[in-house]
């Protein structure tokens, strides 16, 4: 040979099951070498794909009288004398001319063995068009192949079918983790079916040979009865949050069943941290009976705005051994926030929702500014709106000055309207506010401390009686008092929604405001009441008024009342004032504390007012 021999070559490698079966397999290969150098060895590696260690290195022999320069080549070959356990084996042939060495490899041969099924089983075997049936069956496969089916794109999917009334459905692996298959996986599919009586039976690949279960035929069952229709409809289709406005449901059953049991659930669908991450809050759930026609109905008043889902349930008597199906339906509707316009001006304003963002994301229409009342002599105000302040709360009250029309928009849940609001109340002035969207009788309100709880009237020692209230429009003070009744021109029995009002508390405790439901039963004492204020004879006030032009204070009165009266009515301190108001007040001698009435007993004499 002249100059460095050429690199050998090896061409055509190939696997083939001998002509007898069995399980014995021929591997072959060509080998090449330009200058008729022949190989100093070919060898063949055998291996499981799986399992490395099981590999074995083998010469392969010469066959055929062909020359390594020739256009074929020498064909070399080895044949198992065993046959090959199951499995998918890989191959490795070498070769070297003395001087240089080649390699070819790949992943032959796949000696399969066909899956099986198992411990197949339906779950329930009777129900009705509603009714979720699960299926499952036990997959195994000796060479750990998944369970895989042929689409209809003519690709692999993982996975395994159940055959339903000739209708394929397809089984998910229950632990996508369980990679074992040579143990057995679970598969299982749950789903509604049409009506009949139907029959299954289950399908399974590893790709390279199926199986049935069972063999032949089909496993009986499921018996699925056609469904009871449920029809609905609402009284709206929208409405805003009031706390009032109730949307209806009426329904019915078709075919009819009379006096059925129905429930009837009404949720919202509540956006969390993102707008995707929506779930269904379920606020009343209600039992109600169908009438001799089939038909039912059922309320409920929206508590927060957003989308409302309303499904009305009927189960069905199947588990009774009964043939009629359940049924189901659905509707919604949607619930526009309340909202609430502010005229230009000063406003004691509170909320009927919490809010989740500063305040000026909900109002719009202008500029306006807060204060917010801390009760500190040094600092009595925190002005803003500030982003840094809390949103506010319901019950928690604020100034608010609108230099423009405003329309404040309340986002969220309101609080429950059958039943109390407790708020937290400290030594000294503060504003508290109404936390519903309904007015509340001042009469209703209880005090409570160290566990000891009265109403309102008959808590003197702790709180007064009274809380004062803000004109808007007349730029006024306005009393809040449960026995004045019309005593006073500018006194309110009730606080309205969105209003805030100043309380002074001598001690701390709680306020109680009683939901708006248990007003009616204050109302029923108002007439007496005010009829217990009439004046007599022997008694007169007067009213004083000031003015700068812009703001009033004419809450101011002075007389003479009857003897009982005169305690309650002497002695109405007026609430803080905010910096350039009119502020027009009594004293009495020795005390700095200012006073919005001076009424007395009536004595022989003159008396002197100051």
């Amino acid at each position: 040979i002249v100059g460095e021999p050429t690199k050998p070559e090896l061409v055509d490698p190939q696997v083939r099951e001998t002509g007898t079966g069995g399980g014995r397999f021929t591997y072959t290969v060509k080998y090449k070498q330009a200058q008729n150098l022949p190989p100093a060895w070919v060898r063949l590696e055998i291996a499981l794909k799986e399992k490395p260690e099981t590999a074995r290195v083998i010469d392969m022999v010469r066959e055929g009288t062909g020359t390594p320069s020739g256009a074929e080549g020498v064909l070399y070959s080895y044949t198992t004398p065993e046959p090959l356990s199951p499995g998918r084996y890989t191959y490795r042939i070498t070769a070297s001319n003395g001087f240089e060495e080649v390699a070819v490899a790949g992943e032959e041969p796949l000696i399969n063995t066909p899956p099986t099924l198992s411990g197949w089983k339906l779950s329930p075997e009777r129900g009705d068009e509603n009714t979720r049936f699960t299926f499952e069956v036990t997959y195994t496969d000796a060479d750990n192949q998944p369970a895989v089916y042929l689409g209809s794109d003519g690709k692999w999917n993982r996975g395994l079918r159940v055959s339903v009334g000739n209708t394929l459905y397809t089984l998910e692996q229950a632990d996508p983790n369980d990679t074992n298959y040579a143990d057995g996986a679970l598969y299982r599919v749950e789903m509604t079916l049409p009506a009949g009586d139907l029959g299954h039976s289950f399908i399974a690949s590893d790709g390279h040979a199926s199986v049935r279960a069972p063999a032949s035929g089909v496993v009986p069952g499921p018996k699925v009865l056609p469904a009871t229709k449920v029809s609905m409809h609402l009284s709206r289709a929208s409405v805003t949050l009031d706390a009032q406005t109730a949307v209806t449901l009426n329904g019915a059953l078709e075919p009819v069943v009379p006096n059925a049991s129905v429930t009837v659930t009404f949720g919202v669908l509540v956006e969390g941290a993102s707008p995707n991450d929506v779930t269904e809050e379920t606020r009343q759930t209600v039992e109600v009976r169908t009438d001799s026609e089939g038909r039912f109905s059922a309320s409920v008043v929206p508590d927060q705005d957003g989308t409302w889902v309303v499904r009305a349930s009927y189960a069905g008597d199947l588990a009774e051994g009964g043939s009629r199906g359940s049924g189901l339906a659905e509707a919604r509707f949607t619930v526009d926030p309340a909202r609430y316009t502010l005229v230009p001006g000063m406003h004691m304003f509170g909320v009927p929702t919490a809010f989740k963002t500063p305040l000026q994301d909900a109002i719009t229409g202008g500029e306006f500014q807060t204060a917010h009342y801390t009760g500190d002599l040094a600092a009595p105000y925190l002005y803003g709106p500030d982003p840094v302040l809390p949103p506010p709360v319901p019950g928690s009250g604020f100034w608010l000055r609108a230099k423009a029309t405003l329309q404040v928009t309340a986002k969220g849940r309101l609080v429950d309207h059958s039943a109390p609001v407790t708020l937290a109340i400290r030594p000294g002035w503060q504003i508290v506010s109404n936390p519903y969207l309904l007015p509340i009788d001042w009469q209703t309100t209880q005090v409570r401390v160290a566990g000891q709880t009265l109403p309102i009237m008959q808590a003197g020692e702790w709180v007064s009686p009274f809380a004062w209230t803000w004109d808007p429009v007349r730029g006024d003070w306005r009393l809040l008092h449960g026995d004045y009744g019309g005593f006073f021109a500018q006194t309110d029995r009730e606080l309205q929604p969105w209003q805030g009002a100043f309380l002074y508390s001598r001690v701390e405790g709680e306020l109680i405001l009683a939901p708006p439901s248990e007003n009616r039963v204050a109302h029923e004492g108002a007439r007496a009441e005010r009829a217990r204020h009439r004046a007599t004879e022997r008694e007169w006030w007067i009213q004083l008024r000031a003015s700068n032009g812009r703001e009033v204070d004419e809450f101011n009165y002075a007389g003479v009342t009857a003897q009982g009266r005169a305690a309650t009515h002497a002695r109405v301190s007026t609430p803080p004032r905010l910096a350039g108001y009119v502020d027009l007040y009594f004293q009495s001698p020795g005390s700095s504390t200012r006073y919005a009435t001076d009424f007395r007993s009536p004595v022989a004499g003159e008396q002197t007012w100051d």
